[in-house]
């Protein structure tokens, strides 16, 4: 059985949140994490990427969960490692629009 299921709840995640992470409807989040239906690779890459663990990991072929690398506490909190995480998963077009979205709603709250 796969990890998505694992690893989306520990990272805080609900399957729509998740889906839209990676372009995905939430009920394909839900056929994903029953073995229903396999992410493609697309999808699997940016995955790992985004967890920080091996693609085999993820399809629960790799018992050996991968350590980050770190040399001294950084100071950061889970959440914003989460954060950094998603950023970089992002495109630019993306990253735009994020920043388009957020600015509306701080002048929505001007108001």
């Amino acid at each position: 059985m796969n990890r998505i299921s694992e690893l989306r709840t520990k990272a805080g995640l609900s399957q729509t949140a998740f889906g839209k992470l990676f372009n995905a409807a939430q009920n394909t989040v839900s056929n994903w994490e029953n073995g229903n239906r396999e992410p493609s690779n697309e999808i699997l890459l940016k995955m790992a990427e985004f967890f920080g663990e091996s693609i085999d990991y993820i399809l629960g072929r790799d018992e050996k969960i991968k350590e980050p690398v770190t040399n001294k506490d950084d100071g950061l909190s889970d959440m914003d490692k989460f954060l950094f995480k998603w950023l970089k998963s992002l495109t630019p077009e993306e990253i735009e629009a994020a920043q388009a979205y957020i600015q509306g709603r701080r002048d929505a709250q001007k108001d």
